[in-house]
């Protein structure tokens, strides 16, 4: 009888601290949206292509939240081919080469964090694209990339009227 006491502790002992870890850690989500970039009047625009409102540069927004409950510190780290990042927008340590930076968050409890990226496409460039991933040194932390169809690489190809559209997964 003793035994069969002692087991049943020991499991809702670890049941308890298996919900316990489940329910403390940060939930992430992540993703980059995608936008058109036109060329108006020799300069390259953003194109956001909900609303076809015009910017007049060139820029990635990354969106991040936090749907857990507890604090969720980890970095997005964006790459590209084919284009740049300029110094002007980036300070360091986030700049970690012309086409690689390193955005840090710490984010709250269902805090929600959007950031635009900028960056200049290489002139001679018939292709160029744009990867994000996480990470993490944090333990207890879980995250999902939250693009359709869960893609993280964004390659650009130029299209009619000087357009520069995203070739997404179908």
């Amino acid at each position: 009888m003793k035994k069969a006491i002692s087991i049943s502790l020991a499991v809702v002992l670890v049941v308890a601290s298996i919900a316990a870890v489940y329910f403390s850690e940060a939930s992430i989500n992540y993703s980059l949206n995608p936008q058109l970039y036109q060329k108006i009047d020799n300069q390259w625009n953003t194109i956001d292509p909900q609303n076809n409102t015009s910017f007049p540069e060139t820029f990635a927004k990354i969106y991040c939240q936090n749907n857990g409950l507890f604090d969720g510190a980890f970095s997005i780290i964006v790459k590209l081919t084919n284009a740049t990042f300029s110094q002007n927008n980036f300070q360091q340590p986030q700049l970690i080469n012309s086409n690689t930076i390193r955005l840090s968050y710490t984010l709250h409890a269902k805090e929600v964090n959007y950031t635009n990226v900028f960056f200049r496409i290489d002139s001679d460039a018939s292709q160029f694209v744009i990867s994000i991933a996480l990470q993490t040194n944090q333990v207890f932390i879980s995250h999902t990339e939250t693009n359709w169809a869960g893609q993280s690489t964004f390659p650009y190809n130029i299209w009619e009227n000087n357009t520069w559209a995203p070739i997404q997964i179908a």
